[in-house]
């Protein structure tokens, strides 16, 4: 079994592109918190202004680097191969969080140091109904698959923790997904391994990602996006995969399982808007198969689809 090394300091790596004020509200954060030794590596993925910046106003804990625009799994590898301890923590530009954050993932993790540890999020903005609904589908899917599918376990990489050893010996994250599902992927090889996944509920993090109807049908496209990339990496069926008929009536019903409280319109409204995440999700699945084009050669071989069977 690995040990945890605590002799080098634990690092948290944000990727970061083109969003300085979100950058410099998440340091803000990550600065308060209770942890006794960390560093912070930002990665700039290519941002139109550097955020060189932004980030000198934090000191010497905080270092950045910078890369040619290639996605946050790009950014984020990069940051893990800069570590020098063997903890280390994703959180995202547009995510503050809890001062307890990286106390309690890094507990969880000395508890069993082989495994991807997975934190809460929270809405940042519960008065924003997209952002509520984007969250809300998330936590469904959460739960659906701890209490249905082990295989298919994930957690979302705006709140990770694990071991860098490990996770270079996974291959890192797959830079073939570049809008969504490097989360799943991930969490496929890792589970495929024969490590487990294990959920800090209480190793919060407050996620501030302001959604309108627009960007909330473009979110969620490119979820379907990263989905057909996944299902192309897995070797699957080319057809939309479709989960069972419960798990649809399931996250319709979030809303109303989830709002005792609520008025029964709000419920609704939610409910419909997941509805729609639905289908931009089914937009962005078919507009990614239409598009063509298969895996890079470097990633073709099919270590993900071997494993997890």
């Amino acid at each position: 079994m690995l040990r945890p090394i605590l002799s080098k300091p634990s690092t948290i790596i944000v990727a970061s592109y083109n969003r300085p004020r979100q950058l410099r509200e998440c340091l803000t954060s990550l600065c308060r918190l209770d942890h006794p030794d960390f560093r912070i590596i930002v990665v700039d993925d290519g941002s139109d202004t550097p955020l060189n910046t932004v980030v000198s106003d934090f000191g010497d804990r905080v270092t950045v680097m910078r890369q040619q625009n290639k996605g946050p799994a790009a950014a984020r590898n990069l940051g893990v191969e800069a570590a020098t301890g063997d903890f280390v923590a994703f959180t995202d530009d547009d995510c503050r969080p809890d001062v307890h954050w990286l106390s309690r993932l890094e507990a969880a993790h000395r508890r069993c140091p082989e495994a991807l540890v997975g934190g809460g999020v929270v809405n940042g903005y519960p008065r924003n109904k997209f952002s509520g609904a984007s969250q809300r589908v998330m936590d469904f899917l959460y739960r659906w698959y701890d209490e249905t599918d082990q295989r298919m376990r994930f957690f979302t990489t705006n709140n990770i923790g694990f071991s860098r050893r490990v996770f270079l010996n996974m291959g890192k994250l797959d830079p073939f997904f570049r809008f969504a599902s490097e989360d799943r992927d991930l969490g496929l090889r890792w589970q495929a391994s024969g490590l487990p996944l294990v959920y800090c509920p209480e190793a919060r993090v407050r996620h501030f990602h302001h959604l309108s109807l627009a960007s909330f049908f473009a979110q969620h496209a490119s979820y379907g996006r990263g989905a057909r990339r996944l299902h192309l990496k897995l070797g699957d069926d080319p057809r939309l995969n479709l989960e069972p008929f419960w798990f649809y009536t399931g996250l319709l019903l979030e809303p109303f399982r989830s709002e005792h409280d609520a008025p029964i319109l709000s419920r609704a409204a939610q409910s419909a808007l997941i509805a729609l995440s639905q289908v931009a999700m089914t937009c962005g699945y078919t507009a990614e198969r239409l598009r063509g084009g298969g895996h890079p050669p470097e990633f073709s071989d099919r270590v993900t689809r071997e494993k997890a069977q």
